[in-house]
């Protein structure tokens, strides 16, 4: 309760931060007790004024773009999110409020297992967004429908909020998402295959292994979050409407992985956006066509 006064007395008397014209920003930083352990993390609330819609996009970044108040839905960066913004205002149409979420420059959704940075996954649903949203409707209005977009290892995330929770959601977007149709436990002749196959950097995709291991220490570990295993098993009548994008050069490997994601939810009569990227390297992204999948 304390917590939430002093959101309201900042909301009330600070002066916001303007991050473009119409664009006010607030940003906060969070200090949360969850099963014996303190997680440090912020958010920063982007709302156009004068909008009337309540709807909600929350926000997931990719490797190393942590510094979500100043770049990401910012206007001081060339992130994307500016781009759709300009797009939405020609358009006149009324754009949601963006609510942008950092752990830090690495994290997956990981559920909780033997890794010491396993369980953000639980966390997120359990303390993260309630929080956000009791915020929100004090202080902005009661939120409308939520929205997902996240980029690189932040469509790694957003697929598995889709998979695990689709009814919290209307529309996702996963932009050049970190989904590989390898295991981080494959044999080297599985790896050397799949640098081949899609053109892959070597020392992209070992950084990739280990990052992967990191999270999920064990191959059990890794089936209860591999995209393209539970995209088969989960997607359905219940998931939300899909966006899926990846430019055809991604030095990761991961347009076969978000092809292949964007079929299997077109395959299971999923209302499904897919856009490759001609020539795009990793993270190309197309505002258009973003901005387009929000508006409609």
């Amino acid at each position: 309760m304390k917590r939430l006064y002093v959101f309201l007395f900042l909301f009330l008397v600070c002066s916001p931060i303007f991050a473009a014209p119409n664009l006010t920003q607030w940003c906060f930083n969070e200090e949360s007790k969850f099963e014996a352990r303190t997680i440090q993390w912020k958010y920063c609330i982007f709302l156009t004024e004068g909008s009337k819609n309540s709807d909600v996009i929350y926000h997931f970044h990719g490797l190393g773009r942590e510094n979500i108040e100043t770049g990401g839905w910012s206007a001081i960066s060339g992130h994307y999110g500016l781009a759709v913004r300009e797009l939405w205002a020609k358009a006149n149409f009324d754009p949601p409020t963006v609510v942008s979420i950092s752990f830090g420059e690495l994290w997956l959704l990981a559920e909780k297992n033997s890794s010491a940075v396993s369980g953000l996954y639980d966390f997120l649903v359990s303390i993260v967004i309630p929080k956000i949203e009791k915020n929100i409707n004090s202080n902005i209005g009661l939120i409308g429908k939520r929205h997902l977009i996240g980029e690189s290892m932040g469509g790694f995330n957003v697929s598995q909020m889709v998979i695990k929770k689709p009814s919290l959601f209307t529309k996702a977007a996963m932009i050049c998402p970190a989904i590989a149709n390898l295991s981080p436990f494959a044999t080297e002749p599985q790896i050397a295959a799949y640098i081949a196959r899609t053109g892959a950097n070597v020392d992209r995709v070992d950084g990739m292994i280990l990052m992967s291991r990191y999270f999920f220490p064990t191959p059990e570990d890794w089936m209860k979050h591999s995209p393209l295993d539970l995209a088969k098993e989960k997607l359905g009548v219940d998931s939300p409407q899909l966006y899926v994008s990846c430019g055809d050069k991604d030095e990761y490997g991961f347009q076969e992985g978000a092809s292949l994601f964007a079929q299997i939810g077109i395959e299971k009569n999923i209302n499904v956006t897919w856009v490759p990227i001609s020539g795009g390297l990793h993270c190309s992204v197309d505002p258009t066509s973003v901005a387009r999948f929000f508006s409609n």
